[in-house]
């Protein structure tokens, strides 16, 4: 049976794993150098100080999962929404119909649209939540010959995003969100926001025990969420202006927010962009590197190398169980 209610955020001391191939943990341990995407030209970049460390956030539609970043059913249909909402609150059927009557009054076509373009122009950081290794996970992302599996928890991969030295962290304002495995033709979300969607996956991947980061990227970093208004000069007008252009006003403003996701996320789809780094500060990141089973004799050394050269010690290596 479906449950109603948003999944809860993991605690800090949950055990977290992410399986590279031997190129990609190259470019985790790499300096951020992608400034210019989260700045405007006329931006002065001296505030940056790029030491090594950077966390991949891939677009949703790259996951090859239709339901990534969509609503459930029930959230879809307008009238299913406002009743499964009432049933929730325990409204009685009088407030139910005035609320009811009020909501499906409103765009909820433009106000839904804007959500779902905000979540495609989201960026997730997947990693899997096991007290030890998965056969499962090396298998299906770490293809080639060379690779390890990064061990961490939530609290320290939470320090790490907040104590990196790039403004980008700010911008892109990343948050950990437990996955619910869910049937999208059954479940109900009471909190639908843009990130609430990213933390619903359909049952089938279940087996992933996925932990997610969604962050926004630099597009919709860029898109003002803040709602204007030119207030009358006299105060004593404010509260008629206010009140009379209020709904109106958020309406515009929905769609305003939610056609420029859409472009933003036409714009990516036009470049081909898969995601985009955030920097992350990998000294108290990593507990553990595990090698994969079958590795190169001298991949050992090339990993120590690597750690050494990202200013890292005293990391243990040690070899896949599996």
């Amino acid at each position: 049976m479906s449950i109603a209610r948003n999944p809860s955020p993991p605690n800090s001391d949950t055990v977290l794993w992410r399986y590279l191939d031997d190129w990609k943990f190259e470019k985790f341990l790499e300096k951020f150098s992608e400034d210019e995407d989260w700045c405007e030209p006329s931006e002065t970049k001296d505030h940056y100080c790029n030491d090594p460390g950077q966390l991949w956030f891939a677009y949703p539609r790259n996951f090859g999962d239709r339901f990534e970043g969509s609503l459930p059913d029930a959230n879809d249909n307008p009238e299913e929404y406002c009743d499964r909402m009432a049933k929730l609150q325990g409204l009685s059927s009088e407030e139910s119909a005035r609320r009811k009557q009020r909501f499906l009054a409103a765009d909820t076509a433009a106000l839904k649209s804007c959500v779902l373009s905000m979540a495609q122009v989201c960026g997730v950081s997947c990693w899997h939540e096991n007290g030890g290794e998965s056969r499962e996970m090396w298998e299906e992302f770490v293809v080639e010959k060379n690779g390890v599996a990064v061990r961490t928890t939530v609290g320290q991969l939470e320090q790490a995003l907040a104590y990196a030295h790039n403004s980008p962290r700010k911008q892109a304002k990343p948050s950990v969100c437990a996955v619910g495995y869910v049937d999208h033709w059954a479940y109900f979300l009471p909190e639908d926001g843009f990130r609430n969607l990213l933390g619903i996956i359909q049952d089938s991947w279940s087996y992933e025990s996925e932990v997610r980061f969604v962050a926004k990227s630099p597009a919709l970093a860029k898109i003002p969420m803040i709602i204007k208004k030119a207030l009358p000069e006299d105060p004593r007008e404010w509260r008629g202006f206010i009140d009379g252009l209020k709904n109106e006003s958020k309406e515009e403003y929905v769609k305003e927010v939610g056609d420029k996701c859409a472009a933003a996320y036409v714009d990516i789809r036009r470049t081909g962009s898969e995601g985009f780094n955030i920097p992350i500060k990998l000294e108290g990141l990593v507990s553990e590197i595990v090698l994969k089973s079958g590795c190169t004799s001298n991949y050992r050394a090339t990993v120590k190398s690597q750690l050494q050269q990202a200013g890292l010690t005293g990391i243990n290596i040690s070899n896949s169980t599996l």
